[in-house]
């Protein structure tokens, strides 16, 4: 008699998917295994975001990527953590909010859900035998569709500048957000906040402000991030947009035209609309407030400059090479310190008349 490949095949996986469907039943009405135990941190219910967590719980803010490493199963933004969050901590971790102990499951298993118990998984189990014989015995009918593409669009740059070196990331960049240009070349006219950023090569990249998803951050050694938070102003308000500056995010070194502000603005800056927002890193609440910002329908582009989590659109920026330490004076120059022709002012250098 001849073998009969219809008859086998589905009746051997159906055998198969039954198995496999028997030991799942048996691990979901075995004991659950104990938690893991570690340090954990428990999101108030105010809100919180990494940096401030790192700096409270490790002494140091710029220790936020070992606790995003542990956690980034559960973090897709790293900007938002979600009150009522269980984050796992580095061993070191210590100070106020950090608990030991066994680990809640709603840090094990992916935020606040709780893991299965034994009744759930023996109905997951029956629902995934039959589930599996039927697609089985449909297998020679149809082929499987293909899986779409869900990876959010990332790109990364490494651009030249005269000064600093930086690493551009735009991620759910959608189309006109940047464009390459050679000199001599004029920005395109639909470009309506551009910005030029560096190169690479030969070309120059220009981003969109106007297309940030929500906040542009500008991170790496304090100096470099200034300078190109202060050169992003610059062509900004050139472009058109008023540039509002949150305290001393800056620093000293602000134009008369940009206007300064001790606190966080709200609505009502919709009416200066186009505008950058620059400021130092956010608590949870403010940062709130500059995503409803960023999300109305007024160009609102909230600028966070410092030892920040790098967000969907950032800039690291190092330096192209570290800057040459002063040469010490010599004793004679240190006797006759301060006894030149013009007064000092307060960073010690000799201030022209009328200066």
């Amino acid at each position: 008699m001849p073998f009969n490949y219809r008859r086998v095949v589905p009746a051997a996986g159906a055998v198969v998917v039954l198995a496999a469907a028997a030991g799942l039943l048996l691990i979901g009405l075995s004991p659950a295994p104990s938690p893991s135990t570690g340090r954990y941190y428990v999101v108030p219910a105010d809100g919180d975001y990494l940096f401030r967590i790192a700096a409270t719980t490790l002494g140091d803010g710029r220790r936020y990527p070992e606790v995003y490493e542990l956690n980034r199963d559960r973090i897709a933004d790293p900007a938002r953590l979600e009150p009522g969050w269980v984050l796992v901590l580095p061993a070191d971790a210590r100070g106020p909010g950090v608990h030991s102990g066994s680990v809640p499951a709603a840090a094990l298993t992916g935020g606040k859900v709780p893991a299965p118990g034994p009744a759930t998984a023996v109905w997951i189990a029956i629902g995934a035998a039959l589930a599996g014989t039927l697609a089985l015995l449909r297998l020679r009918r149809r082929r499987p569709a293909p899986v779409a593409e869900t990876t959010p669009s990332r790109l990364e740059f490494r651009l030249d500048c005269i000064t600093d070196r930086l690493d551009v990331r735009l991620r759910d960049a959608g189309d006109g957000a940047y464009r390459w240009i050679e000199d001599n070349t004029a920005t395109p006219i639909d470009v309506r906040l551009p910005v030029v950023l560096g190169r690479h090569g030969s070309p120059r990249l220009v981003l969109d402000l106007a297309r940030v998803p929500d906040l542009l951050t500008v991170s790496g050694d304090p100096a470099a991030r200034r300078r190109q938070a202060l050169e992003i102003a610059r062509q900004a308000h050139r472009a058109g947009a008023a540039v509002i500056v949150v305290g001393d995010a800056l620093g000293d070194d602000v134009p008369d035209e940009y206007r300064r502000r001790a606190d966080y603005p709200g609505p009502e800056v919709a009416a200066e609309a186009p505008a950058l927002v620059v400021s130092a890193g956010l608590g949870a609440a403010r940062l709130r407030i500059a995503k409803q910002l960023a999300a109305g329908s007024a160009v609102i582009v909230p600028m966070l400059v410092g030892d920040v989590v790098r967000s969907r659109w950032s800039i690291a920026a190092e330096p192209v090479s570290p800057p040459d330490p002063a040469p010490r004076p010599g004793p004679a120059a240190r006797r006759t310190a301060g006894t030149g022709p013009f007064p000092r002012g307060r960073s010690g250098v000799p201030r022209a008349p009328g200066g």
